[in-house]
């Protein structure tokens, strides 16, 4: 029996519980706060922390990409010269 009482206390010291997480008044548990650090968020958060608060809360989000784009500008063919050769001389 004694045996059995240590190992249970064992179990119940030893293991880690879950991660902590940020409360806020009268609401639920969050894993971040997305407001502390956000000053020098792009190199002290950790990935997970800029992943979370980009989804929830709309901070610490890479920048958009640029759109990739082949297309020429506007303007930039005059698409009437050289229409009757067409063929042979357009790329």
């Amino acid at each position: 029996l004694a045996a059995l009482v240590l190992m249970a206390l064992a179990i119940v010291f030893l293991i880690p519980g879950p991660p902590s997480t940020t409360t806020t008044p009268g609401g639920p548990s969050l894993p971040f706060d997305c407001n502390a650090g956000f000053d020098t968020w792009k190199a002290g958060w950790s990935i997970d922390k800029k992943a979370w608060c980009c989804e929830h809360a709309g901070k610490g989000c890479p920048p958009p990409r640029p759109p990739t784009s082949t297309a020429a500008p506007p303007g930039t063919y005059d698409c009437n010269a050289g229409f009757d050769n067409w063929k042979a001389g357009w790329s």
